[in-house]
C-alpha cells in the first residue's frame, strides 16, 4: 500500500531528525534499516496469520500491526539507550580488524548488488540473481548505472576540488533528461522501457492518520511477538555497533560506541512513539556524505526536507527520476568499499589477516551477516593462537642493575658478569603471551641458555609467572644462594642481587651471611654519617675514568649547590603532572616509582611503607615488599643509594610523568634545582660540566636497559 510506504518515509524523517540533533557526527545519515525490518516483517506475518486464522479482517491486521510494531520499536530504543548509558557495548571494540574489514567488503558488495537491482528493476538477493545481466534488456539498463558509478569513483579518488563530485552527480540526471529531449522521448516512453519507475496513485498525508483504529487492535499479539522482539534486540544492537565501528574505521578516527548507541536508541524510541519502525546509522550513506566532504548538519536538514516533500507531495519521485542514476549512487559506494577492503587493504595486512578478511566476506555471503561475522571471529582467534604458539617469545637482552658500584667491582662485573662471550649474569625476556602448550618449549630454551633443571611444577606455573621473575629466580636457585622465602619484585632487583653474589664469589676473603648481602660501596655509603661524602663518592664511582684527579677535587665543592631533604616512609617526593623544578640523587634509603596514579595512591600510605614492614635495605634496592604478594605489580622501578631520578622531565622542562615515593623511613635525597644549576653554571663552570656528564651517564644507563629499540 502506498500509505504504508509513506509511513516508512516519515519514520526515516524521525530517525534523521534525531541523528541530526544528537549524533556526534555532523554528517550522520540515519533511516529505517533492514536489520530490524527483517524481524518486524516476521512479527507482521505472525500477527496477520493469527488474526486471519481467527476470522479477523484486513483492517484489524493493519491496525494491530501498526501498533505492535511501533511499540516494539520504542521498547527497542529504550533498551539501547540503557545499554549505551551504562557502557555495555564496548565489546565491539574487541572485534578483530580483519573481521570488520570483511564486513565492510560485504557492505560494498551489498551496495553494488542493490544498485544493479535498482537499475534493472528486479530483486537481487542471491549470487544466482546476477544471471539477470545475461538478458540483453537488463544489461542495457544496468550499463549506464555501472559506468556512471565508475565515473563517480574516479572523481572521488582523483579530484582535488570538493565541488567536482556533487557537480557530477547533478550533471548525470541532467544529461539523461537532455538525451530524452534531443531524442524526442517522453517520460511515459522512458518508463515503459524501464529507465524510470512506474507511476502509483497519489496519497494525501491525511490518509496516514486513518490507518490505525485502536478499537480493532488485538493486544494479545504483543505476547506472541516477544520472542521475535528479543532476537531483534540482539541483532539491531550488534548491527548498529558494527555500523558505528565501520564508520570509525573508514574515517580513521575513534568513536564512542556507547554514546552513539544512545543516539540510535533515542531515534528508535521517537520513531516508535510516532508509529514508525526500527532504524540506525546507514553506513553507506554516512560514509558517502563523509567522502564528499560535506561535514555539516545542513546535510541532515536537506535530507529531512526531502523526506517531508515525499510525504506531502502527491508525486512519486521514482516515477520521474532515472533509475540508473539512483542505482549508480549505491554502486559508487560498492565500488569504493570493495576496492578499498579487498584490494588496497592487501598491502596493509599480513597474509593470514587478509585470509581472515576474505573468509569473513565469503562466510557472510553463505550463512548470513551475524553468523558470518561470528565465524570470522572464530577463525581470527584460531589464527591468533596458532601464530602465537609458533613464534618463540624468548630472547636474550642486555640489562644491568641501577646499583652504583666501586670502580673495582665495576671492572669485575665487566670481566665476569657481562663478558660478551661468556656472561655469568644473563637476562632473558619473554615478549609475548605464554600458553600452557608452549610453556615446555620456553622452559627448554631457558635450560639451553643458562643450564637449569626444571621441574614439572615449574612448567605448569610458567604461563602464570612473570617472565623476568621466573627466569631470575630459577637461575639463582642453581647456586643454592637465593632465600626460599624471598621473592624478586622487579628485574633490576634480581640483577642487583645477582651482581652482589658474583662480586662476593670473585672477591678475596669471605664474610658472614650478612656481609654477603652488602657490597663494599653500599656498605660504605650506608654506614657513612657524611651525606656530602656520600655524594662525592657517588659522583666518583658513576663517572669513573672520565674524571681526572683535578676534576675529582672539584666535586668537593658541590655542597652549596644542592639541598638535602629527608622523607618518611610512604611520603611523596614529587607527584605526577607537577612542575619539574629539580632532579634528585638518593643518599640514604630507597625511592619507589609506582605504575600509575590510582595505584600510587594505594601505596602512598605511611602505614604500608613503614620501616617495620620493609626488608633490610642492604639486601636490595627494591624494598617495597610490604605491599604484599598480590600487589607487587604496582611498582615500576626502585632507586637505591646513588640512584638518580627525575632528571628526564627536569631537562625536557615537561610535567612530571610519574610519581616518586620514599620506600623507607628517613630516606634522604640530594635535590638539585634549576636555580642552583644556573648558579653553578655561572660561578663554577667546570663543576657544572661534571654534573652534566653525570646526567648523560645516567641517561645512557637507562637507554642501555631499554629494549624498545631492539
Amino acid at each position: 500500500m502506498a500509505e504504508l510506504a509513506k509511513l516508512v518515509i516519515f519514520s526515516s524523517f524521525v530517525h534523521q531528525l534525531t541523528f541530526t540533533l544528537f549524533s556526534s557526527l555532523s554528517f550522520a545519515i540515519g533511516t529505517v534499516q533492514d536489520a530490524g525490518l527483517i524481524f518486524l516483517s516476521a512479527m507482521a506475518n505472525t500477527i496477520a496469520n493469527e488474526i486471519i486464522n481467527d476470522g479477523g479482517t484486513i483492517e484489524e491486521v493493519i491496525s494491530t500491526t501498526l501498533v505492535v510494531l511501533p511499540l516494539g520499536t520504542a521498547a527497542l530504543g529504550l533498551v539501547l539507550m540503557l545499554l549505551g548509558k551504562f557502557r555495555l557495548l564496548d565489546i565491539v571494540s574487541y572485534l578483530p580488524m580483519p573481521v570488520i574489514g570483511g564486513y565492510l567488503a560485504f557492505i560494498g558488495y551489498f551496495c553494488l548488488e542493490a544498485g544493479v537491482a535498482l537499475c534493472i528493476g528486479k530483486s537481487m538477493t542471491t549470487i544466482s540473481d546476477w544471471a539477470y545481466l545475461l538478458e540483453p534488456r537488463s544489461l542495457l539498463l544496468a550499463t549506464p548505472g555501472l559506468l556512471a558509478a565508475l565515473i563517480l569513483t574516479i572523481i572521488s579518488r582523483k579530484a582535488k576540488n570538493d565541488a567536482v563530485l556533487p557537480t557530477a552527480m547533478v550533471a548525470i540526471p541532467a544529461l539523461f533528461y537532455l538525451v530524452l529531449y534531443l531524442c524526442s522521448v517522453t517520460l511515459d516512453e522512458a518508463r515503459d522501457s524501464g529507465w524510470i519507475g512506474e507511476e502509483t496513485p497519489p496519497v494525501a498525508p491525511k490518509e496516514l492518520i486513518h490507518l490505525v483504529d485502536f478499537n480493532l487492535v488485538h493486544w494479545s499479539m504483543i505476547k506472541k511477538c516477544m520472542g521475535t522482539w528479543v532476537g531483534m534486540l540482539f541483532v539491531v544492537a550488534f548491527a548498529s555497533c558494527l555500523d558505528i565501528a565501520a564508520v570509525s574505521i573508514d574515517m580513521g578516527k575513534p568513536l564512542d560506541t556507547n554514546k552513539e548507541m544512545v543516539t540510535v536508541g533515542a531515534s528508535n524510541f521517537m520513531s516508535g512513539l510516532l508509529f514508525g519502525f526500527t532504524g540506525s546509522y546507514i553506513f553507506s550513506q554516512t560514509i558517502f556524505t563523509y567522502r564528499t566532504g560535506c561535514h555539516s548538519r545542513l546535510v541532515g536538514v536537506f535530507i529531512m526536507a526531502a523526506y517531508l516533500f515525499v510525504c506531502i507531495s502527491p508525486i512519486n519521485i521514482l516515477s520521474v527520476a532515472p533509475l540508473f542514476f539512483l542505482g549508480s549512487t549505491l554502486i559508487f559506494i560498492g565500488y569504493d568499499l570493495l576496492w578499498e577492503w579487498l584490494v588496497d587493504i592487501r598491502e596493509k595486512l599480513f597474509l593470514m589477516e587478509y585470509l581472515v578478511l576474505l573468509t569473513t566476506f565469503i562466510a557472510i555471503q553463505i550463512i548470513g551477516m551475524d553468523f558470518g561475522i561470528i565465524f570470522g571471529v572464530v577463525v581470527a582467534v584460531i589464527d591468533h593462537v596458532a601464530s602465537t604458539t609458533r613464534i618463540s617469545s624468548l630472547q636474550r637482552v642486555m640489562k644491568r642493575s641501577r646499583a652504583v658500584w666501586s670502580n673495582d667491582h665495576w671492572q669485575l662485573l665487566q670481566l665476569h658478569g657481562y663478558h660478551p662471550s661468556n656472561p655469568k649474569i644473563v637476562t632473558l625476556e619473554l615478549s609475548g603471551p605464554v600458553f600452557f602448550g608452549s610453556s615446555q618449549k620456553v622452559m627448554d630454551e631457558i635450560m639451553n641458555e643458562i643450564g637449569l633443571s626444571v621441574s614439572e611444577d615449574e612448567v605448569k606455573k610458567m604461563s602464570m609467572a612473570s617472565p623476568h621473575t621466573s627466569t631470575h629466580i630459577s637461575g639463582l636457585r642453581r647456586n643454592n644462594s637465593f632465600p626460599k622465602n624471598r621473592r624478586v619484585q622487579t628485574l633490576f632487583e634480581a640483577l642487583e642481587f645477582s651482581e652482589r653474589l658474583l662480586i662476593q664469589s670473585k672477591s678475596k676473603g669471605r664474610h658472614g651471611h650478612e656481609n654477603l648481602m652488602r657490597s663494599q660501596l653500599n656498605s660504605h655509603l650506608i654506614d657513612s654519617d657524611s651525606s656530602h661524602h656520600k655524594l662525592t663518592y657517588i659522583f666518583t664511582n658513576i663517572l669513573r675514568e672520565e674524571l681526572s684527579e683535578d676534576e675529582k677535587s672539584l666535586i668537593d665543592g658541590i655542597g652549596p649547590y644542592y639541598e638535602e631533604t629527608t622523607f618518611r616512609g610512604g611520603e611523596p617526593i614529587f607527584q605526577k603532572d607537577t612542575h619539574p623544578d629539580a632532579f634528585y640523587i638518593v643518599l640514604k634509603g630507597a625511592v619507589a616509582v609506582p605504575r600509575d596514579r590510582k595505584r600510587s595512591e594505594k601505596i602512598a600510605s605511611p602505614k604500608v611503607l613503614s620501616s617495620s614492614n620493609l626488608m633490610e635495605l642492604s639486601l636490595s634496592s627494591s624494598n617495597l615488599m610490604a605491599i604484599g604478594d598480590d600487589d607487587t605489580s604496582l611498582i615500576s622501578s626502585f632507586h637505591n643509594v646513588g640512584g638518580i631520578f627525575g632528571y628526564c622531565d627536569f631537562l625536557l622542562k615537561r610535567q612530571r610523568t610519574f610519581h616518586a615515593y620514599a620506600s623507607g623511613d628517613a630516606t634522604v635525597v640530594a635535590r638539585f634545582t634549576s636555580q642552583s644549576l644556573e648558579t653553578m653554571k655561572r660561578d663554577d663552570w667546570p663543576l657544572y660540566v661534571i654534573v652534566q656528564n653525570l646526567l648523560l651517564q645516567a641517561s645512557l644507563m637507562d637507554l642501555a636497559n631499554c629494549t624498545c629499540h631492539n
